[in-house]
């Protein structure tokens, strides 16, 4: 069982054809997807990715780092009392 930790399923280009994207990682092997989350604005989507994939894929809800000084004091606020 091979899982892939680190796939931003969400972004493009693989968040255009989610299943294909998947469907291409199941014929190398790959067994289960961590779509590691990037800033609060897109968890919502996420946990749907998620829900709708839940036999492959896994979500960790998160802030990137680079992504902290695009994001306003109120957002980053919210997102850490989110987290």
């Amino acid at each position: 069982m091979i899982t892939d930790t680190h796939c931003h399923l969400d972004a493009s280009p693989l968040a255009e054809d989610v299943e294909a994207a998947l469907a291409r990682a199941r014929t190398v092997g790959v067994s289960r997807v961590l779509v590691p989350g990037v800033r609060p604005a897109g968890w919502d989507a996420l946990v749907a990715l998620r829900d709708r994939h839940a036999e492959v894929v896994s979500i960790a809800i998160g802030i990137h780092p680079q992504c902290l000084p695009e994001m306003d004091e109120a957002e980053r606020e919210r997102g850490l009392a989110s987290l």
